[in-house]
């Protein structure tokens, strides 16, 4: 299994066992709801976005600062444990190369992402230390 695909497991279309990128499992799923009649507020891909662009203006309002995790205003809360979540989603190598791209164009998330990645030891590091 590759990271950031979902794999078929039924298909009437000879897909079976086939896999999709979760951009694509996002467009086929509102293609489904748009079928069926229920309203899609919005895809996972499309709430990314919005979130990456919120991370875009509160740097340059916060001249370059990240927003907080525990912050007491909710909104840098809220947006800090997005950042938290694209790192954690980063370690696990769960980024698509479009979702990489967009963080890239934001001024020091790369080495923001790099650097949360370098702290966290590796399991057999770990057990090193343990024993």
């Amino acid at each position: 299994r590759r990271p950031g695909r979902i794999r078929l497991l039924r298909s009437s279309s000879g897909m079976r066992g086939r896999s999709l990128t979760i951009e694509d499992a996002d467009v086929l799923y509102a293609k489904i709801f748009d079928r069926l009649g229920n309203p899609v507020s919005a895809s996972r891909l499309e709430v990314w976005q919005q979130r990456c662009g919120e991370l875009r203006e509160w740097m340059q309002l916060h001249n370059g600062s990240f927003p907080r995790r525990h912050a007491k205003d909710i909104v840098e809360k809220q947006l800090g444990n997005w950042v938290y979540e694209q790192v954690l989603s980063y370690r696990a190598s769960k980024l698509s190369q479009r979702q990489l791209q967009q963080l890239a164009q934001i001024a020091g998330m790369v080495e923001h992402l790099e650097a949360r990645k370098a702290q966290r030891p590796s399991w057999d590091e770990r057990c090193k230390q343990v024993q």
